[in-house]
């Protein structure tokens, strides 16, 4: 008896072997584990808008993960480095469930912080184009440690 496939003929539904998670299905297991989400061999952020799909993150799969936790299991860290962030990570007003932690990562679009609540950010050495946190309510730092941004912060 052969096992069912799924649509992309794949052998119960489980990508084939050999095949690296996407970066989206790793950091789901990561953020609850607390466990590095890394790609690439340590590139400047700011080639980041050259990096391909098995580089990029969608910035509401971090915020589903930051923000609406499910489950029993509470996340311990978003821990991402040389990852390249797409669309707007809109934190506005959020109460992060975990820490975020990225490291040579390249987003796309500014990031909201204004009026976010939580442990801890660290958005050290990456590329932003602007970043705005008016009123942000940290329990840690928000460190931005050799990042550059594109427009004031």
């Amino acid at each position: 008896m052969t096992p069912l496939a799924d649509d992309k003929g794949h052998a119960g539904g489980m990508p084939p072997s050999g095949a690296d998670p996407s970066p989206a299905e790793e950091l789901k297991q990561a953020v609850i584990d607390g466990r590095e989400v890394r790609r690439g061999g340590g590139e400047p952020a700011e080639q980041g808008h050259g990096w391909g799909e098995d580089r990029q993150l969608p910035a509401d799969v971090l915020y589903d993960l930051l923000v609406r936790a499910e489950g029993a299991a509470r996340p311990r860290a978003a821990i991402l480095a040389g990852l390249r962030i797409t669309g707007r990570l809109n934190l506005e007003a959020a109460d992060l469930q975990a820490p975020l932690s990225a490291h040579s990562c390249f987003f796309d679009q500014p990031i909201n912080l204004t009026d976010a609540k939580g442990a801890e950010i660290n958005l050290t050495a990456c590329h932003l184009p602007g970043l705005a946190c008016n009123r942000i309510e940290l329990g840690g730092a928000l460190n931005l440690s050799k990042t550059t941004a594109s427009r004031p912060i």
